[in-house]
């Protein structure tokens, strides 16, 4: 007895999940992005504008949004990845009337197990909102190390941590609680010279993967069952081929669960410090390309070309709406990872005119001029890698890859927020380049 004659009622009821799974999240109406940019000149202003920060109103486009003030929900547990859908095998062949139930094979003898059902709209309601909070604050200071310090000892006592700590950079993770509180805690240390708020409502991704996930683990669980009734090896070697598919789609959902549910249960909070006594200059030599002087490990820098991006994501990072933006105006490309680890990727003009290894060298000469240390040159695919690491006692890596194509250089960066960070995504991450490509 052959495999799709035992397997089509069975397939033929994920198939149907899925789609309406699928359907159901789609139908949910986008959640909406609200950013919030400007510069405060005196603490004072700052404080007082704070406690309406997130009751204006919020441009984007043409359009302009009424935003509610911006609180983080509890945290809820969180899911999301990759869609499920069984394999076409020419095993399987089914008449257009299959879809109404017959195929063109006889029915199995074996009894069919139940097939998964499809999370109601009662349980999709149950889903808290998810809204991931991220925010930037320039502050001048009297003296850094001890506004690091302060700024440090703030984040414990709040119950967060310090994700990365540079000579004048700090990034802190703070419970999801009040957002508007912490980030006042934060900008009372100094004077406030910029001040960025991003919030993006993730509730209808995080509802459709889960939706996704929950299909993936009963479909396999029915196939592990049906598995127990079949004899023939050639049938239960393609069992198990979809058993294995469908454990690697399991796992890399669970992993984007991990990933969205650290972010939304965390705010994100990055402080540069400014000192009131200018430092001595770090900088030997500078670029003579503005793109290239401009650039920054931790904060977006390049704002073109997301839509027209084609790169597998590594493993632990999620790729959100091409609308959210993080620190930028809009436009780039971009990925995280819960340990604030960022990928993204965008164009600008190839002009003068070079290939990946000049816009490579390009690189080179400005990072070296920052007294960055080069610790890797690589050809990923199409582009002409480098990896960067600061000298600070807890340095932080920066990647940086190239590639020119026409009259566009592109430019990919990944930041690491710590060694703990490079150590767990570069491998992924350089094996994602491979895969990079433009329309």
């Amino acid at each position: 007895m052959r495999l799709q004659t035992r397997l089509i009622p069975l397939l033929l009821a994920l198939t149907g999940l899925t789609v309406l799974s699928c359907s159901a999240a789609r139908s949910e109406m986008a959640a909406p992005q609200y950013e919030e940019r400007y510069e405060a000149e005196q603490p004072a202003a700052y404080a007082q504008s704070e406690s309406t920060a997130s009751r204006g109103s919020y441009a984007r486009g043409d359009a302009v949004l009424a935003a509610e003030p911006m609180r983080a929900p509890a945290p809820q547990p969180r899911v999301a990845a990759v869609p499920v859908s069984m394999s076409s095998k020419k095993a399987y062949e089914f008449s257009d009337s299959s879809l109404g139930g017959s195929a063109n094979a006889k029915t199995s003898q074996h009894s069919q197990p139940t097939p998964p059902q499809p999370p109601t709209q009662q349980q999709e309601a149950k889903h808290a909102p998810s809204v991931i909070y991220q925010g930037y604050l320039k502050l001048r200071v009297r003296r850094t190390l001890e506004a690091i310090d302060a700024a440090t000892k703030a984040a414990i006592e709040g119950g967060g941590y310090v994700q990365m700590q540079s000579a004048s950079t700090l990034i802190v993770r703070m419970p999801a609680t009040d957002f508007d509180a912490a980030m006042l805690k934060f900008a009372n240390l100094g004077e406030v010279l910029q001040r960025q708020i991003q919030a993006v409502d993730v509730t209808k991704q995080v509802t459709d993967l889960d939706a996704r996930l929950a299909v993936a683990v009963q479909s396999r669980a029915r196939l592990l069952e049906l598995l127990k009734t079949v004899k023939d090896v050639e049938e239960r070697l393609q069992i198990l081929e979809e058993i294995k598919r469908l454990t690697e789609q399991i796992e890399t959902m669970q992993s984007s669960l991990a990933t969205l549910r650290n972010l939304t249960n965390y705010f994100t909070i990055t402080i540069d410090f400014e000192s009131l006594v200018a430092a001595g200059a770090v900088t030997s030599h500078a670029s003579p390309f503005d793109w290239v002087r401009n650039l920054v490990a931790h904060r977006v820098t390049l704002n073109d070309g997301h839509e027209k991006v084609h790169m597998a994501l590594p493993a632990g990072f999620v790729r959100f709406d091409d609308s959210w933006v993080l620190f930028g105006d809009t436009g780039a490309w971009r990925a995280q990872a819960s340990d604030t680890s960022m990928l993204r990727a965008a164009y600008v003009p190839n002009d003068p005119k070079g290939d990946a290894l000049f816009w490579a060298k390009a690189v080179e000469f400005e990072m070296d001029g920052r007294d960055e240390a080069l610790v890797e040159s690589s050809r990923q695919g199409k582009l002409e890698v480098r990896v960067f690491k600061n000298k600070d006692a807890k340095p932080r890596w920066w990647l940086i890859g190239t590639m020119a194509v026409d009259d566009r250089a592109w430019v990919v960066e990944a930041f690491f927020p710590d060694e703990a960070a490079y150590k767990a995504h570069a491998a992924a991450v350089l094996s994602a380049l491979t895969t990079f490509g433009t329309d």
